[in-house]
């Protein structure tokens, strides 16, 4: 618990403090001091030092402890204080004396006083289990728990105690008789409400209040901390009001009009903050996870600072860039966060004054123009210098050669010295030894000595850690058979002169690569087989350890990945495949185990003094462990790692996600809080929440079938319906828009089910409607990536990609007949992404440049933009979208699309961790949220609100954001100003247009106002006579009076769209036909005047704002002809209905 308080100030955690440990110190407190003030004031001054120190050192199991000294400690101070007194301290209420006997409270005053003393000179090995099981009433098992030890080391240690304490009283007079003990017990709990709103209080950061005279003085020690915190100061008042709730028999009984909370309230973040009280991105209103200890990119390297309280961790987002972090031990928050070219890491070290240094190869480009040579660069990255320069190209993974390559690098334990290996013509070189210096060229370093070229090309380094000796590890000699072996050199390091050369077996190179630590006279090397070589440095001689880091599914190539000494040498640390940590001894028995992490462990370090651990990997997440108790000991709160699995309810209030961990998460999606975890006893395929947001839908393995499982979103409880097939064969599914059923798909399988509750007449509830299989025109396999349903219910489009296996088109997107299963045609072959139906109908597919569109007509067409809109039923595209104009990371980074909740904006998630957005109908670029550190895989939009996105990330976060235009505090805008921002909404470019949505939308009241006055609803349509007379005319044999009915039918606009369809059919006339196809391609099709632009826009701020005022407007617009304009506004207040 303090841990967690310690690094989110999580109100929970410290009521949950506060509620075990606030009867012993408030009983310590009472034993001492006569006065119930004073006590209160040691109370006070207790919670308020714990608070202060939460994150300034390290913590056990358990605070009971701590908190009795530290209590007892503040009481003496409080007592001295007081002065002489010639009365006797007054009687306490839960005296054992007899009422005849008016001496005995206060001799049983003195006994305590007397018990608290000898209790807190007891050694803390002693004295710690007495506190535990005496004052805060733990059982000895429960008390073994909490100090990390067995319960059979506890007795003993309990025996001890009461031996010696008994002795110690013995000399003083007094007996430890078992009626005497019973003095001791701790005071009854703090009341559960007093508790949270004390923990409220301090992780809110509460403001005002003043800490009183009497506490600020306990708290004014030698080492000088004085209490500065107001808000702290005010969790203390709090927590002294509590108290006095409370009676010697017990805590108040709650009043009748006030019962106690089910649970204890937790606290909003504060605005900009995530439920951790970390920063969030610009534009984003939650974070579902944290972003302690997790640098959005995976962990190849970590090295603790000398004094443990900072952490450097190096890693790579693949293909895109490094990242080195430098965290802070205690809270995981990162302190520094620099990215880098990829693939340029060499060396990560510490000095022992406290330096640290990355060792990195020369970029691709120097002013923009290639090195000559390769080059090295060290860079110290405590130092306020400038850090290495951002990746030049997201691409750049070019390996420079030439004359001499920098191969690995080494700093000596003393700081002084960096060993570089290098190749020099194509063959080993001298190792190169400088002094160690930060530098943008290995030309800065000055030269020191040089070492014996090694007999093979070294390809990582390290120096024993008393620097007597240099260890390399390379590939196998030329006379090894087995490839994949690798050679060990150990060089003097005083003399430069190789020592010798230690044969690695096979499976120590590992996709070219060594992984290896070394201590003063040991050295381990990882292999491929999961197990680890392990050789002495003096006689060469070595064996391997069955360390078993190898996954089921793991490559035959890798196994650990790695290792480290712990600093006195004895105990050695392996990691690998399987996500495991493992702790060995000098004889290779296993000591501990930590983990898993959800990926391969790359990284692994301990800290000064062996006791603190921390590894990191794939993952992309860094964890910290204390190695004598097995626990881990790093902020609680994020996710174990990539947001996979994403929904969000229909009113944006609640998210869930998934990340492989086997647990379902329910968030408050309005805050970031935790609301629930569900455990699905299998790995998750795909889960969605029901619109409303009471259910959680998933698939949950295993394979080849899988269970469609159904819980409770607010109890977690399974309601899976019964009748539903208990396992299908389904990697993915999707609702239908009324309910009534759901599509699955795995592979290239299709099938669609009544959904139990639903209503189909097609069969009973669990029952399998139809299953298809999409076609396979060339050879290879493919699979279903995703389903997407059109507005109407009545079609779907399934978007299919190629298996590794095939080498042919990479994918196909396909129209199907919902309600039959049958397929009705290709829509699109080729590269493509997810694709999503658009509002009129058309199918925007995304990650289509060079997809070939066939049309109903028989010619194809080649797309040349990265998204495009197609009528699914002719294959006719009707637009492309203009690029963004961003770096986007990848070609086709789009992994997930999705559209807004009014079906204006399609949102855009990239490869760079951005959120792109671009208005549907112009096709152009609106505006991006960037915020993520890596991949950003999901997006979802809620159906009824258009003001919020949730995206999922593999930087091991989800982000909601504000994707709204309403502002906190409104700006009014002059009239003139209105004026011409008014002219802007009409503007052909959509960023100029959303510049002004956003600056009329920041004065709602002027926007509304000016609104109502411009747009008017649309005029009704045309009477069924009007309409015949047109029709009539545009049959004319006059080609003026043809001419003139088109134009009376234009006037009619949008209003005339419908009964245009109608008499579509029944037209027989070639000419008349013709017109009317003109007229519908003008008035459906997008928006293409600015007046369309303009009322588009103003029925989405309309939305967006959501005032009384706006929906008037809103209402009136409805009311209108048909028109888009009136299906806008009548859609945007059904969505508003379910707005505050």
């Amino acid at each position: 618990m303090i841990h967690r308080f310690a690094t989110s100030r999580d109100e929970v955690a410290f009521a949950e403090l506060v509620r075990r440990h606030g009867g012993l110190v408030r009983g310590v407190a009472r034993r001492v001091l006569a006065d119930p003030h004073a006590a209160d004031d040691v109370l006070q001054a207790t919670f308020l030092l714990l608070a202060t120190k939460a994150g300034t050192q390290t913590w056990g199991h358990t605070v009971g402890p701590w908190l009795y000294q530290s209590a007892y400690r503040l009481a003496r101070k409080a007592r001295a204080r007081q002065g002489r007194r010639s009365e006797r301290p007054a009687p306490i209420a839960d005296t054992p004396a007899r009422a005849a006997d008016p001496g005995a409270p206060l001799a049983w005053a003195d006994v305590r006083i007397v018990l608290d003393e000898e209790l807190g000179r007891l050694p803390a090995a002693q004295r710690d289990p007495l506190v535990l099981c005496y004052l805060e009433g733990l059982t000895r098992d429960e008390a073994a728990a909490a100090l990390g030890c067995s319960p059979g080391e506890l007795k003993g240690r309990l025996e001890r105690g009461r031996k010696t304490l008994r002795g110690r009283l013995e000399r003083r007079g007094l007996t430890l008789a078992a009626g005497l003990t019973a003095v001791l017990a701790a005071d009854p709990r703090l009341p559960t409400a007093a508790a949270a709103e004390v923990a409220r209080l301090a992780a809110g950061g509460a403001t005002g209040g003043a800490v009183p005279a009497a506490v600020a003085g306990l708290l004014r020690t030698r080492a000088g901390l004085a209490v500065q915190s107001a808000a702290l100061a005010a969790v203390l008042v709090a927590a002294a009001l509590g108290a006095a709730e409370m009676t010697a028999d017990g805590p108040t009984p709650p009043k009748a009009d006030n019962p106690p909370l089910a649970a204890p309230p937790v606290a909003a973040p504060r605005p900009g903050t995530d439920a951790h009280g970390d920063p969030l991105p610009a534009g984003a209103i939650a974070r579902l996870g944290s972003v302690r200890f997790r640098p959005g990119a995976s962990v190849a390297a970590l090295a603790f600072s000398p004094d443990g309280k900072q952490l450097a961790s190096w890693g790579e987002a693949v293909y895109r860039h490094g990242q080195l972090s430098l965290w802070d031990t205690a809270s995981g928050r990162e302190v520094r966060s620099v990215r880098t070219s990829w693939n340029r890491f060499v060396a990560l070290a510490w000095t022992p004054g406290g330096r640290g240094f990355v060792v990195m190869k020369s970029p691709r480009f120097v002013n923009g123009q290639p090195p000559p040579v390769p080059d090295l660069r060290v860079w110290e990255f405590t130092a306020d210098g400038p850090a290495p320069p951002a990746p030049d190209h997201l691409f750049d993974r070019t390996i420079l050669t030439g004359p001499v390559t920098f191969d690995a690098a080494a700093a000596s334990p003393d700081g002084k010295r960096l060993a570089v290996a290098v190749t020099s013509d194509g063959s080993p070189g001298k190792v190169r030894v400088y002094a160690l210096g930060p530098t943008e060229s290995v030309a800065g370093l000055k030269p020191a000595a040089e070492f014996d070229a090694p007999p093979v090309g070294c390809k990582a380094l390290a120096f024993t850690p008393d620097g007597k000796l240099l260890v390399g590890v390379g590939p196998a000699a030329p006379d090894n058979k087995a490839k994949d072996a690798g050679t060990m050199i150990v060089w003097d390091a005083k003399t430069g002169t190789i020592a010798r050369t230690i044969a690695a077996p096979a499976g120590a190179a590992q996709w070219k690569e060594f992984n290896f630590a070394t201590t003063t006279d040991r050295v381990a090397v990882g292999l491929g087989t999961g197990d680890t070589f392990v050789a002495d440095l003096r006689t060469g001689t070595g064996r391997t350890v069955a360390t078993g880091h190898k996954a089921p599914e793991a490559s035959a190539d890798l196994g650990v990945l790695a290792l480290d000494f712990a600093p006195d040498g004895r105990t050695l640390v392996t990691a690998g495949m399987g996500g495991m940590v493992r702790l060995w001894d000098r004889a290779g028995t296993k000591v501990r185990e930590f983990g898993p992490h959800r990926s391969w462990t790359q990284a692994v370090a301990f800290a000064a003094g062996g006791t603190r651990l921390a590894s990191g990997g794939s993952d992309g997440v860094i964890r910290t462990w204390d190695t004598t108790t097995g626990k881990e000991v790093g902020p609680s709160g994020g996710l174990p790692g990539s947001v996979r699995v994403l929904s969000v309810s229909a009113d944006g209030a609640t998210a869930l996600t998934e990340s492989r961990d086997e647990i379902l998460r329910v968030w408050d999606a309005r805050t970031g809080v935790l609301r629930r975890q569900i455990p699905t006893g299998g790995a998750v395929a795909a889960c969605q929440l029901t619109p409303d947001g009471t259910r959680a839908v998933a698939l949950v393995s295993g394979a080849p079938d899988q269970k469609l499982k159904v819980w409770d979103a607010a109890t977690g409880a399974d309601v899976t319906p019964v009748g539903f097939p208990k396992t299908i064969a389904a990697g993915g599914f999707q609702f239908t828009p009324d309910g009534a059923g759901v599509l699955t798909h795995v592979g290239d399988q299709l099938a669609a089910w009544a959904w139990p509750g639903g209503k189909s007449s097609a069969g009973p509830s669990g029952t399998k409607l139809w299953a298809a299989e999409i076609p396979k025109p060339v050879k290879g396999i493919y699979a279903i990536d995703g389903v997407t349903i059109s507005p109407d219910g009545r079609h779907f489009v399934t978007a299919a990609v190629r298996s590794w296996e095939n080498n042919s088109a990479e994918g196909m997107v396909d129209l199907w007949d919902l309600k039959t299963g049958k397929r009705i045609r290709r829509v699109a072959e080729g590269p493509s992404r997810p694709a999503v139906y658009a509002r009129d109908g058309g199918l925007i597919v995304t990650g289509a440049t060079g997809a070939v569109i066939p049309s109903a007509a028989g010619r194809s067409a080649t797309v040349s933009a990265d998204v495009v809109v197609v009528d699914p039923p002719t294959g006719v595209i009707l637009r492309e979208f203009a690029p963004s104009g961003r770096p986007d990371g990848l070609p086709s980074s789009g992994y997930s699309v999705v559209l807004s909740a009014d079906g204006k904006v399609l949102f855009r998630s990239t490869a760079v961790g951005e959120v792109q957005a671009f208005e549907v109908a112009t096709g152009q670029f609106r505006a991006a949220w960037p915020g993520h550190r890596d991949i950003l895989f999901l997006l979802a939009a809620p159906a009824a609100d258009v003001r919020r996105l949730v995206s999922g990330s593999a930087d091991t976060t989800g982000l909601v954001w504000d994707v709204g235009f309403a502002v906190a505090t409104p700006v009014p805008l002059a009239p003139e100003r209105r004026a011409a921002l008014w002219e802007d909404l009409a503007a052909g470019d959509a960023g100029k247009g959303y510049a002004a949505m956003r600056a009329l939308a920041a004065d709602p009241v002027g926007f509304v106002a000016l609104a109502g006055e411009k747009v008017t609803p649309t005029p009704p349509g045309p009477s069924a006579a009007e309409m015949a007379a047109i029709l009539r005319d545009l049959n004319s044999e006059t080609f003026a009076t043809r001419e003139a009915a088109s134009a009376k039918l234009d006037r009619c606009g949008e209003s005339a769209v419908p009964l245009i369809r109608v008499e579509l059919g029944k037209e027989e006339s070639a000419e008349g036909r013709a017109r009317l196809l003109r007229f519908l391609a003008r008035h459906t099709g997008p928006p293409t005047s600015g007046d369309q632009l303009r009322r588009l826009r103003v029925v989405e701020v309309l939305e967006h704002l959501g005032t009384v005022d706006a929906r008037r407007v809103l209402t009136a617009l409805a009311r209108g002809g048909p028109s888009r304009q009136t299906a806008d506004a009548a859609a945007a207040l059904e969505r508003l209905r379910g707005r505050p």
